[in-house]
């Protein structure tokens, strides 16, 4: 992505998001391509779960950028304030912007529980070289040691089990494209689209999937364009029993 913040910015991109622009340069193709005119229509008419945009990290407020409504070009006085959709809207634009241009490393559940099934044998060994039923210890130091080597590593085999959430995916797809050159189903291209539904159910309360394929198509330059049913596909295990519940 280009490293600077494009004059004019059109129009018909949120007043909010203009705004916050100068702070994610590399975002510009959000800014600019003609496709996300279609994105920000929909966004400025959805409704906004409050909670959730209460909820999104601080570099996703406004506030946290100095920005308020006085920035805004003088028509009223005092002018009015920004709508939760503005507010929604930049924090989409930043979480994208940050989301789109991090590298993520691909975890699958067969990774976890490989590492699961590691940990857990460590343990157990640790466990197994420090149990005696019927004889005293001939190195009671060395037994405390591994006793507590074995419950850390317990511990961690706890912790990796119970990772979760959009970047972690059920499987491979065994596609893999490059930065520069993304393909639709690549497993990185997943992972950005399923971070990014996320957070659109967090500050719209829907997946909005067919917004995200835009998002993503126009991010990351994917030819040919991601489709909405391609990305409730890559989604299906982050869909909430209940509309009101946010998915961790």
């Amino acid at each position: 992505m280009a490293d600077t913040v494009p004059d004019p910015i059109p129009s018909w991109v949120p007043s909010s998001v203009k705004l916050l622009a100068p702070a994610f340069p590399l975002a510009q193709r959000l800014l600019m391509d003609e496709r996300m005119k279609a994105v920000w229509q929909v966004l400025q008419k959805a409704d906004v779960n409050e909670a959730g945009l209460d909820s999104v990290e601080s570099f996703q407020k406004l506030r946290s950028w100095g920005i308020s409504k006085y920035d805004l070009p003088l028509q009223d006085f005092p002018p009015p304030d920004f709508s939760l959709q503005d507010h929604a809207c930049a924090a989409l634009f930043a979480f994208a912007a940050w989301e789109l241009n991090s590298k993520r490393n691909v975890i699958t559940r067969t990774k976890i529980e490989g590492s699961v099934k590691q940990y857990t044998d460590a343990a157990n060994l640790c466990r197994s070289t420090t149990h005696y039923d019927y004889l005293p210890s001939a190195h009671p130091e060395l037994d405390a040691a591994l006793s507590i080597v074995g419950w850390f590593f317990q511990d961690q085999a706890r912790k990796i089990g119970q990772l979760a959430g959009p970047h972690v995916i059920k499987r491979s797809s065994k596609t893999r494209g490059k930065r520069s050159s993304k393909t639709p189903g690549d497993d990185e291209t997943r992972i950005h689209a399923r971070a990014l539904a996320n957070q659109t159910h967090t500050l719209f309360g829907s997946f909005l999937y067919s917004t995200v394929a835009t998002v993503v198509t126009v991010g990351l330059e994917i030819e040919p364009a991601i489709s909405a049913k391609s990305v409730e596909n890559w989604c299906s295990d982050l869909r909430s029993p209940s509309p009101n519940k946010v998915p961790l």
